[in-house]
């Protein structure tokens, strides 16, 4: 019988971010957000090992707190991405599954999806879940990334703004949500840092935009909807929303407040 493939699920977290400073560390329901995500995290299926990787004492401190495991990274980084490569290059995994400390509205099934979907393609270098857009509003909000995939479900442009006219409910079909919960295979996690620069990338501020500029194919795993992550203070209500009218994350929020994962 073939092995398993080795992961390792991995939760960046940062206190100085630009547009909602010490958010990770934001109280909802007595727990920080960031351990909302490294408990969704452990109701995992496959019981892969999870790590919240920081360069801020305050958040090691809290995963501690709550008898999490945790990787200290150098303080400043570029971007999540070379935060994690940082703490994946002294462990013995073959992939990572990068989610998120902001994506509290995390759904333990949707990261089984992704856990599932590279046993069954160990060679996939990476792939991201992508969630249909309810609106035309999630269309034009510049603080959703969205993407548009290819025939056989690469991702083959990401964007914050509509690069493209639609017309018809089938052309809004054509756009996808990007998700905060997506895998790197360990090499080509190791090897994105030495990639060039992408002029992409830096105008519409999407890492990802470096790989696919760079020819690496970004996998697009379709799950069946999404939720609103905390980028900015009016995210906070939306989401504490979701947490009180929605059943499944209502029941999700039950199961990791009334258990210490």
């Amino acid at each position: 019988m073939q092995e398993k493939n080795k992961i390792a699920i991995l939760i960046p977290a940062r206190l100085d971010g630009v547009r909602l400073p010490n958010k990770v560390l934001m109280d909802f329901y007595g727990v920080p957000m960031v351990e909302h995500v490294r408990r969704r995290a452990k109701l995992n299926s496959s019981n892969a090992n999870v790590f919240v990787v920081s360069g801020d004492q305050k958040v090691l401190e809290v995963t501690r707190n709550f008898n999490g495991e945790s990787i200290q990274t150098f303080k400043d980084h570029e971007n999540g991405t070379s935060r994690c490569a940082e703490a994946a290059a002294g462990l013995d995994y073959e992939h990572f599954i990068v989610a998120q400390g902001d994506e509290i509205l995390l759904l333990p099934r949707h990261l089984n999806s992704l856990l599932d979907a590279l046993q069954t393609n160990p060679n996939f270098e990476m792939v991201n879940t992508v969630a249909p857009l309810k609106s035309n509003e999630e269309l034009s909000d510049e603080s959703i990334v969205k993407c548009l995939v290819s025939k056989d479900m690469k991702i083959i442009m990401m964007f914050r703004t509509i690069p493209m006219k639609h017309q018809s409910e089938e052309d809004f079909k054509l756009f996808y949500k990007v998700l905060g919960l997506f895998s790197y295979s360990k090499d080509l996690l190791q090897r994105v840092s030495q990639l060039n620069f992408s002029p992409f990338e830096k105008v519409e501020s999407i890492e990802q935009m470096r790989l696919i500029e760079n020819d690496v194919d970004i996998y697009a795993l379709v799950v069946d909807k999404s939720y609103p992550s905390v980028n900015v203070e009016k995210d906070v209500s939306a989401v504490q929303r979701v947490l009180e009218i929605d059943m499944e994350q209502a029941k999700t929020l039950k199961a990791i407040t009334n258990e210490e994962v």
